[in-house]
């Protein structure tokens, strides 16, 4: 069993791990200083609790429109790398208790490239839920 934070991206829902999430803030709350000669994706830095850390919107990434509002996050994420990222996701949709045995390869893809998913998972609500392997998606290599 393992607990994942399940968030939305453009009305599709994702998960990871929550021993990798750090923290969440609301986006309305928090500093961000653009960085012009970066990716669209790439939001800016912010510094948090010390940290200056990038701030990536993931709906930007995955080749989406952002829209920003009250509900829209930044979930704080610390990689296996030892770093801090920010994710910017639309909203927080809880946090669930899943069976690592029921977690499914993807066969068919959209928008993602396979390399970036642990797999899916069907919650008990009957939502489909696409968990992220988040430590290779904000890997600095592939950023």
């Amino acid at each position: 069993m393992k607990e994942i934070v399940i968030f939305s991206l453009v009305n599709e829902f994702y998960g990871v791990d929550i021993k990798k999430v750090k923290g969440i803030i609301v986006y309305s709350q928090l500093l961000i200083t653009p960085l012009f000669h970066e990716k669209e994706w790439i939001v800016g830095i912010a510094n948090i609790r010390g940290e200056v850390i990038p701030i990536i919107d993931l709906r930007k990434r995955f080749g989406n429109i952002a829209k920003y509002s009250d509900e829209t996050v930044v979930i704080i994420i610390k990689t296996d790398a030892d770093k801090w990222m920010g994710i910017v996701v639309d909203f927080i949709l809880r946090i669930d208790l899943v069976d690592i045995e029921n977690i499914k390869q993807p066969n068919l893809l959209k928008g993602i490239e396979k390399k970036y998913l642990e797999g899916f998972i069907k919650t008990p609500e009957d939502e489909m839920v696409t968990l992220l392997n988040i430590d290779l998606l904000l890997n600095i290599g592939e950023i």
